[in-house]
């Protein structure tokens, strides 16, 4: 397969975002040094997602990226206006899926688990361009804003990765747990894995954009994240991050 080949799995006026090749639609490049958590995953040179930095030898990403046969995946980073760098790699069995996740399920029910971690075959190096995001505790309530970020095309074909402030809003399913933002800014095919955060905090990880995201004449398009508090205690349990 090409490297720019993607899944598209619709449901209820969404699609799944998975092996994606695209960025944020509408945002902004990312400011030098902000969202040095932010990583691309190159998976087995074929596909590629995003994920979020979260401590020195684990990644949480989207769980659909890897409902396909994985053998390597390679972790780069390209922030600012440097040259993307490889800072790490992960093996098959080092991809940790929430228990609850159900692969090729394309209910919406299944995108509030819709959530992984990856255990990095050695300690990623920190830096002033590359560190670790906390993991919120805490979700935040309807009408505040948050930040999206990640990695793919966009609708100027930009190289570098993108953000863009969001306004979270009431989902239009009955889940309990996901986040939605329904904003101008939204996720587009390839930003799985990608980061919501909120007051410095990771928050959300991108799972699933509208139908339209890649049409640049639609103006407000729902973006889905699975919320990553109230799966703090399945992280914590795999990995050990500090509250301070």
């Amino acid at each position: 397969m090409s490297s720019n080949m993607f899944w598209l799995t619709f449901f209820n006026g969404l699609v799944i975002i998975s092996a994606l090749e695209s960025r944020i639609f509408n945002g902004n490049l990312l400011r030098p040094r902000e969202h040095g958590y932010l990583v691309q995953l190159d998976i087995d040179s074929i596909y590629k997602c995003s994920g979020s930095i979260i401590s020195e030898r684990w990644i949480l990403s989207s769980a659909h990226c890897f409902s396909f046969t994985v053998n390597m995946i390679n972790v780069f980073q390209k922030a600012g206006t440097g040259r993307k760098k490889h800072i790490a790699t992960v093996s098959s069995d080092r991809i940790i899926i929430h228990s609850n996740y159900v692969h090729h399920n394309n209910e919406v029910a299944n995108r509030d688990n819709d959530i992984a971690l990856l255990k990095t075959t050695k300690e990623i190096s920190f830096n002033d361009n590359i560190w670790a995001i906390k993991v919120a505790k805490s979700s935040p309530s309807i009408g505040q804003s948050a930040v999206i970020a990640g990695y793919g095309d966009n609708e100027s074909k930009q190289l570098l990765p993108k953000e863009g402030i969001v306004r979270i809003t009431q989902c239009p399913y009955i889940i309990e747990h996901l986040l939605c933002s329904f904003d101008k800014v939204r996720a587009g095919n390839a930003d799985s894995g990608g980061a919501l955060t909120w007051q410095g905090r990771l928050v959300g990880v991108i799972s699933a954009s509208c139908t339209e995201a890649d049409q640049l004449g639609v103006e407000n398009c729902t973006t889905v994240y699975a919320n990553v508090a109230a799966h703090y205690n399945w992280i914590t349990d795999w990995v050990k991050i500090s509250d301070s």
